[in-house]
């Protein structure tokens, strides 16, 4: 684990820490923590050769909604791989997620866009 971000919000500690993918273009993950508990996470793949990334699911706990994590999770993942070419999985249908797209906040269509290497990680992922 690397920990990407780590700063003081309002009394409590949030930090975002990368579990990186197990093989190249596999699943890799960010789980945003505050005071040391996870409350959500992000999963994602990139591919350097092609320069594409697809964020494939993200995730904030209810109760730690509407305070930017997400938004940090989304900017933590595509801070590394600026100038990639970035897609996600398809939005999900309820008010956090429709309000979180309406935000702008998604860095790609949500039709992922999955290369040739990302398909190929698959077949190596126990």
């Amino acid at each position: 684990m690397v920990a990407v971000e780590c700063v003081q919000q309002r009394s409590a500690v949030v930090e975002i820490v990368r579990i990186p993918a197990r093989v190249p273009a596999g699943i890799d993950r960010l789980d945003v923590l505050v005071d040391g508990l996870p409350v959500g996470d992000l999963l994602l793949r990139v591919c350097e050769p092609c320069e594409v990334a697809v964020i494939e699911h993200l995730r904030i706990d209810r109760w730690y909604t509407r305070q930017g994590l997400g938004r940090r999770l989304v900017e933590a993942a595509t801070a590394e791989h600026a100038g990639y070419a970035w897609s996600t999985t398809e939005i999900s249908d309820n008010p956090s997620a429709r309000g979180f797209a309406a935000a702008g906040l998604w860095p790609g269509p949500p039709v992922p866009a999955w290369c040739e290497h990302m398909r190929e990680a698959d077949a190596l992922i126990p």
